[in-house]
């Protein structure tokens, strides 16, 4: 393999005259070529005293030979160290890394409709540049200052929904060796996922969803009382704890609950609503948003910690709720007004349009594991390459861990094929 090295001396006796560019010699040698050849360094000005030369190398001797691995010398005879004695050998060492960086095989995690993560590993501290984009003739380059190292995260945002991406990788190593993974020119790719939709609303405009209330909760129009919004946040109606003024002093738990929700073939739930939320510190007062799927356990998705709250004006809240609520045919929310323990009260809860937004998996094709729309062995590599690494992007039973099971249900998703997306 061709490679060249410079050599340089600095030596202040050397430059006897101000107004010539001098020259001196120094022996570069190899572990493979011990004998080594003579290189010429010329001084870089007339007055620098700075002599450069460059090297050229490779296994078979174009000036030097020189194989991977070698120890490359180069001997410098200084005739005066400046203390009077005899010539004293300067020697300077570099090890020679005639390979280039060796890629893992990639692998792209966290795909969501507008962004993505490339994974992969190099055999030797290299700095990994990405790029990518809608083919291999239209790559735009990954803005990131990417540190060298083995192992390189590598985020993608700005992305477009259900489409096809291809990438390619570059590295550059310490010894400026450089080396590119792109699937011999193919590219490799992943898929973006379908965007996220609203897939349940309710604005509590002017019609009653009829969801469970105890206490004081109740649908309607607010007064503005206490602390409590003056109109809805859009429409007429929402629901409120006490529409026309406080909750009560030491008051007990209440609830607002919805009826069952239906998101079979839907994930990545999202629940958005407006808040209008006036309450005492915590310690006086509990509120919570919680959910729950299957009549279980109700779960904690917000709870109000710290100071009273006072607000001015509707706050836009949205909490990801798929590990509970993804692909549940009976899936509930709730909100909680109490306990309480003091006199002084607030407004409590307003709560206005309330949307269930998720990605629909009808279409969708899961043991498309790159992402290019087809199944081949490219997906089967990709699921082997992941599993063996414990990437849960093997994990397609969901359970959070990688086994047998997951082999089963890659084996079955990949025979049973994808979906015609044409219905047919």
């Amino acid at each position: 393999m061709l490679g060249n090295t410079k050599v340089t001396v600095r030596d202040c006796d050397l430059n006897t005259s101000l107004s010539t560019i001098e020259t001196v010699y120094v022996v570069v040698s190899s572990t493979t070529d011990p004998v080594g050849v003579v290189l010429t360094l010329t001084e870089t000005d007339p007055d620098t005293a700075e002599f450069v030369g460059t090297l050229t190398y490779d296994t078979a001797g174009a000036d030097l030979a020189v194989n991977n691995g070698d120890d490359i010398t180069a001997t410098y005879s200084d005739a005066d160290t400046g203390a009077g004695g005899p010539a004293v050998p300067a020697v300077a060492t570099a090890l020679a890394d005639c390979l280039p960086t060796l890629f893992s095989t990639p692998t792209v995690t966290g795909i969501w409709y507008n962004a993505g993560t490339v994974m992969v590993h190099t055999n030797e501290f290299a700095k990994v540049r990405l790029e990518y984009g809608p083919s291999m003739s239209e790559l735009t380059e990954l803005d990131l200052n990417h540190p060298m190292g083995t192992t390189h995260r590598l985020p993608i945002a700005g992305l477009s929904p259900e489409t096809v991406y291809y990438y390619a990788l570059h590295a550059t190593d310490n010894a400026g060796n450089e080396s590119i993974s792109d699937k011999n020119g193919l590219g490799h790719t992943f898929r973006t996922s379908r965007a996220p939709e609203p897939v349940h609303e309710f604005p509590v405009d002017d019609t009653d969803p009829g969801w469970s209330t105890t206490g004081l909760w109740e649908f309607g129009q607010p007064t503005g009382n206490s602390s409590d919004p003056g109109s809805a946040f859009s429409g007429l109606n929402m629901y409120g704890y006490n529409l026309d003024g406080k909750y009560e002093s030491n008051m007990p738990e209440e609830f607002l609950t919805s009826g069952l929700i239906d998101l079979t073939g839907v994930v990545e739930v999202r629940v958005d609503f407006e808040r209008w939320l006036s309450v005492e510190p915590d310690v006086f007062i509990a509120a919570e948003f919680q959910v729950r799927s299957g009549g279980g356990v109700w779960e904690r998705v917000w709870h109000h910690t710290g100071g009273r709250r006072q607000p001015e004006d509707w706050d836009h809240v949205s909490y990801l709720v798929a590990e509970i609520a993804d692909n549940q045919p009976d899936f509930q929310l709730r909100w909680t007004m109490g306990p309480g323990n003091h006199v002084s009260t607030e407004g409590g809860w307003n709560i206005d349009d309330i949307v269930l937004t998720g990605v629909v998996l009808e279409g969708l094709c899961p043991a498309d594991l790159d992402g290019n729309g087809l199944l081949n062995m490219d997906d089967i590599d990709f699921f082997v390459a992941a599993f063996v690494a414990g990437d849960l992007a093997a994990d397609l039973d969901g359970n959070g861990s990688l086994n047998v099971d997951d082999i089963d249900t890659f084996v079955g998703l990949f025979t049973g094929g994808c979906p015609d997306p044409q219905g047919g």
